[in-house]
């Protein structure tokens, strides 16, 4: 910079302009040297479309220093005869030298930008120079902190490969043939949450496990608390603390359990300067960041009114204001800025519509999975003599059972059931009409389950079906599918072409019933939806949709209001919001 101030202070010449010339592409490939380093050290991977904040960067980056110290290998000459697993030509195929076809599929499935290695090279250079170094690949491993030296790969497994959780897999299914043969043995008791419940001795999550037994010498064959503490290398907590993000113990009050939520949120707006900050980066913030904070603790229990209320204050704030002491100017309400883009929104996740969709994933993956083990332990406690679809939440039922009945009943009441055998599909309550999702009107009420509608292994009986509906009705009824093999009946999800449910069309379900319930509507008029599609579809800086989202119908009338117009914009701006504001007044 100061040789370029130098060279433009001297008399003009040609010799002299392109040593100016000279010295602002060096500039320029410097500047984008520095944003790329910086980008990478603060782990942001949305540098794109030229918008530019190597201060931002500077501010966000985190130094990550955190070694995983391995104190010691213990080996025993203890002797366990475990059923094989693996057989021969399985364990030949992993035992085989690695081909480089796998390399190159292992090399480009890693991220691009993601964090570079040792070497300063990350997995961007390695994919666009593959031709050259296909052949000269080789790994160093580090332990507590220390790199060892340069070896080039010779089996299957490798630690960071794509390969390598297969290697956990298998030991965690060694450890649980162990672990029931225990069990089987007596030599482990396990824990019981109801009397009629089966007993649990482990359970593995990734990485982590929890085993289950009695505090006696007999299965643990240790005396206390220390002895524990000594062999296994950790410190005991008096309380149990938080397993991923959620607390181990959940007290009476909702908004004390989820307090760390709201503080988490508030800690990550606050880190951030919002003076630093577009409003396109803010977006990308918001919805890569704080709307995943709540994420995990959302499959668990339905959040209260007032808890949303106070998450969606602070994200509003910190989209409008220009810094953390300024209110800010709402132009649109909450609401409006949640809907889609081709709705004249932003997109942010609305968290209530979040919660729900998320829980009745849950619900779904009871009707999935009924064998899987924390279903049973649900069904021995909440409902052991009634099948799941009709199951209610008493009044003292905990939280997350109330919430997983709540997103089974919104399940319900947006899905279908595929008849089967019908033996307990209700006419009345279950939505089993295609395309039909009220309950259909009965002339007499002497039938109760579908099955009675249904000749066994020929489809539907025409005569019964006069009797109880109108030829409407009928109709409708003859189209839907009945199974003549007699397979049991299984629900559906209609917005997925294969049946199964998903968070995304939930989310997408869950508006709409939120729209309905308040009086609102969901959308916008086609004029207007075609100005925000072709806003969004701009190619421009991701920074200048978003003004121009900002100047979309809604907000220009309140700048209009408040005197400013257009007025003050660089020429560039002006030219593109003029035909807009003529889209605008032709359109009212």
């Amino acid at each position: 910079m100061h040789n370029l101030k130098l060279a433009e202070e001297r008399e003009y010449s040609n010799t002299q302009q392109q040593e100016i010339n000279n010295l602002k592409m060096d500039i320029t490939i410097l500047w984008k040297q520095e944003e790329k380093y910086w980008g990478q050290r603060s782990r942001v991977k949305w540098l794109k479309f030229g918008d530019k904040n190597t201060a931002f960067f500077h501010a966000s980056t985190i130094q990550r220093r955190d070694r995983n110290m391995i104190e010691r290998l213990k080996d025993t000459s203890e002797e366990c005869k475990i059923p094989i697993r693996l057989t021969k030509d399985m364990n030949r195929e992993l035992m085989k030298e690695v081909s480089d076809k796998e390399i190159k599929e292992a090399t480009f499935s890693l991220g691009s930008l993601k964090a570079p290695g040792p070497d300063g090279l990350n997995s961007l250079f390695f994919q666009k120079h593959w031709g050259i170094i296909e052949k000269e690949v080789s790994y160093k491993i580090k332990i507590n902190g220390i790199l060892s030296r340069s070896f080039v790969p010779q089996r299957g497994l490798r630690q960071g490969d794509p390969l390598s959780p297969y290697l956990f897999i298998i030991a965690a299914e060694v450890f649980t043939i162990l672990m029931d043969k225990a069990k089987e043995e007596g030599r482990i008791s396990g824990v019981r949450i109801a009397p009629t419940a089966s007993a649990i001795s482990h359970l593995l999550f990734a990485n982590d496990c929890i085993i289950f037994s009695k505090d006696s010498e007999e299965e643990v064959l240790i005396k206390n608390r220390v002895e524990i503490e000594e062999i296994l290398g950790l410190s005991a907590w008096d309380q149990p603390g938080k397993y991923h993000g959620l607390p181990a113990q959940w007290g009476r009050s909702k908004n004390k359990a989820l307090r760390w939520i709201e503080e988490r949120v508030s800690d990550k707006l606050c880190g951030w300067k919002e003076k630093l900050l577009t409003q396109s980066e803010r977006e990308f913030l918001i919805k890569s960041v704080i709307q995943a904070i709540p994420a995990y603790a959302m499959n668990v229990g339905l959040f209260p009114k007032g808890f949303y209320h106070r998450l969606c204050q602070k994200v509003a704030k910190f989209w409008w204001a220009s810094t953390s002491k300024d209110r800010g100017i709402y132009w649109r309400s909450w609401d409006k800025i949640c809907a889609s883009k081709r709705d004249g929104g932003i997109g942010f996740k609305n968290f209530y519509s979040q919660n729900i969709a998320r829980l009745a994933k849950q619900a779904w993956r009871v009707f999935e999975c009924p064998n899987a083990v924390w279903v049973q332990v649900l069904k021995v406690v909440y409902f052991p003599n009634e099948d799941f679809k009709v199951t209610k939440a008493g009044k003292g039922a905990y939280w997350i059972w109330k919430s997983i009945v709540h997103g089974k009943d919104f399940l319900l009441r947006n899905g279908r059931w595929l008849i089967g055998n019908a033996e307990k599909m209700r006419i009345l309550e279950d939505n089993w009409i295609l395309n039909m999702k009220k309950s259909p009107d009965v002339m007499n009420d002497d039938v109760t389950f579908v099955k009675e509608l249904i000749s066994e292994g020929q489809g539907w009986n025409i005569n019964e079906l006069r009797k109880h509906f109108d030829g409407d009705t009928i109709g409708k009824i003859i189209r839907t599918p009945v199974s003549v093999i007699g397979r049991e009946d299984k629900f559906s999800w209609p917005l997925k072409t294969d049946g199964k449910y998903t968070i995304k069309t939930g989310y997408h379900v869950a508006r709409k019933e939120q729209h309905i319930d308040n009086n609102n509507s969901p959308s916008t008029s086609d004029d207007f939806k075609d100005l925000w599609r072709d806003i969004w579809k701009l190619k421009v800086p991701q920074k200048i949709r978003t003004f121009l989202w900002n100047q979309s119908p809604l907000s220009m009338r309140y700048c209009s209001a408040l005197g400013q117009g257009l007025c003050g914009l660089e020429p560039k701006f002006s030219a593109v919001l003029r035909p807009i504001q003529s889209h605008i007044l032709e359109n009212g």
